[in-house]
């Protein structure tokens, strides 16, 4: 459970080169897609208990997540016109019933990419007002950021953060199944978290990617998703939107 030694030290190889963090593969867990890395990560929050924040509008598959793991669930707006945290509207959200921050970055669905100085703030807040909060960084879509420096990632501001990724998001590829959860290594109990994430996809049934795609993992990490597809897809949709009377984020 967790995978096979050789593909957690291909994937955490590449967190540090894209997070900038030598992440320990045995803290890197191989799920079934990134889904199957959320479903284990919300098992853990379960058991140890709180609320989890979620900034909407999140991905529509979230609230359904939480409620069947009995998370209560606390959701914060984002600011209206932008989208962006609203570091006002969160802060009183944030308290010592607190269990995690689910949040996407980029976000899904606004496709907002959350600044460094934003995230930084955020994780200020959190270390004041939910000093056992994780943070659940799902960064399923990272690839189709134009220059996905590591301070993009919430990990590079907030010692106690998970970071979901998916391949099949990345490479085009859903229905062929594989991401992980990698725990940041600046957290103090990494080691901890890494085993009860394995511990949750047994429990949970979800095992482990197919051997298979475990193979692939070097050769699908080392191909390039051709982001220049979505990006004309989305200048379409932007000017076409523009073009009816709508102002778009």
């Amino acid at each position: 459970y967790g995978g096979a030694t050789i593909p957690r030290r291909v994937a955490a190889r590449s967190l540090e080169a894209s997070h900038g963090e030598r992440f320990a593969w045995r803290h890197v867990v191989l799920t079934p897609g990134a889904t199957g890395a959320l479903a284990a990560v919300l098992r853990v929050v379960a058991e140890r208990g709180g609320e989890v924040v979620v900034p909407v509008p999140c991905w529509l598959d979230y609230p359904l997540y939480l409620a069947d793991r009995g998370i209560p669930a606390r959701f914060v707006p984002l600011q209206r016109e932008s989208h962006e945290l609203d570091l006002a509207a969160l802060e009183p959200a944030l308290g010592s019933d607190t269990a995690a921050l689910l949040l996407s970055q980029p976000a899904n669905p606004t496709g907002v990419v959350h600044a460094p100085a934003s995230l930084a703030a955020l994780a200020d807040l959190l270390r004041r007002r939910a000093p056992r909060a994780l943070w659940i960084s799902d960064e399923a879509h990272r690839d189709f950021v134009a220059s996905p420096a590591p301070d993009l990632s919430p990990a590079a501001h907030h010692d106690a953060t998970v970071v979901v990724q998916s391949l099949g998001k990345r490479l085009f590829l859903q229905g062929q199944r594989i991401g992980w959860a990698a725990v940041s290594p600046r957290m103090p109990a990494a080691d901890e978290l890494a085993r009860d994430l394995e511990r949750a996809c047994r429990v949970l049934g979800l095992a482990t990617p197919t051997a298979l795609m475990q193979r692939a993992l070097p050769k699908l990490l080392e191909t390039r998703p051709d982001v220049a597809r979505v990006a004309a897809r989305r200048e379409r949709a932007r000017d076409a939107l523009r073009a009816a009377g709508y102002a778009v984020a």
